[in-house]
């Protein structure tokens, strides 16, 4: 899947030296105990949470968002709010960061030769949509609850969007815990409809990288949806007359 683009992040990703980072995700610092990182403790399906550990966040400047955390296949549970802990997580946590980041994301955009970017990650999941479309009216899944997340931001911020880009990433199918951990006849019907798709952890995290600061500002669409790695899926910015119901508010 990622062998026919030739992206190495090590030597295509320009100096990131003076940015800062935000990425929402706990075991960056388990794979590069060298790296520089300040760990924030926080929990992703509380808004009460989120909103408190953004109001932590003390730099005067934020380059670049990644919203790559998520659970699946879940036990029926709710969360502090009364969610669905699967939607609370994947959806609503990401939702109220972006938001309450916002106000640092466009301080940072004002400045010279700026490069402001917010990467959503999403999944395979999409592609279980309905033969016949998503209906808008019953949305209800959580990858589609990511996607309306970016067309929110991309619709209701028109005015401002120009300052930054915001780009959904789908990372491909990874091996990773989300799939170890599922019931075993989960993971052989998942290993069975995957046969030759599957990729490594290394691998899945090319097309994210590559969205948050490989790509050069001017070649990405603005609101588009990327699939491993670099390609254009869709771009949900052509068709003004969608209407999103406003999930962030629910933030």
């Amino acid at each position: 899947m990622t062998a026919k683009f030739k992206f190495d992040p090590d030597t295509d990703i320009p100096s990131l030296k003076g940015k800062v980072i935000y990425i929402v995700g706990a075991s960056i610092k388990k794979d590069l105990p060298e790296a520089q990182l300040s760990f924030v403790d926080f929990d992703l399906a509380s808004v009460a949470s989120v909103n408190a550990v953004a109001q932590q966040f003390k730099h005067d400047r934020l380059d670049i968002l990644m919203c790559n955390a998520g659970i699946m296949a879940a036990p029926p549970l709710l969360s502090q709010d009364g969610w669905e802990i699967q939607f609370a997580t994947n959806h609503l946590g990401h939702a109220a960061l972006i938001k309450q980041l916002l106000p640092v994301l466009l301080k940072t955009a004002e400045g010279p030769d700026s490069d402001v970017r917010i990467v959503i990650n999403t999944s395979e999941g999409w592609t279980m949509h309905p033969k016949k479309g998503i209906d808008f009216e019953t949305l209800n899944t959580t990858q589609d609850s990511l996607f309306a997340s970016q067309r929110d931001l991309r619709k209701r911020t028109s005015e401002e969007v120009s300052k930054y880009q915001i780009s959904d990433c789908s990372p491909g199918i990874i091996n990773t815990g989300l799939v170890g951990n599922l019931k075993l006849a989960d993971r052989l019907f998942v290993h069975a409809t995957t046969i030759g798709r599957m990729v490594t952890l290394e691998q899945g995290v090319l097309n994210q990288l590559y969205l948050s600061a490989g790509m050069k500002k001017e070649d990405i669409v603005n609101g588009s949806t990327y699939y491993p790695v670099g390609k254009e899926l869709y771009s949900w910015c052509d068709d003004d007359n969608i209407e999103v119901i406003n999930l962030v508010e629910l933030a």
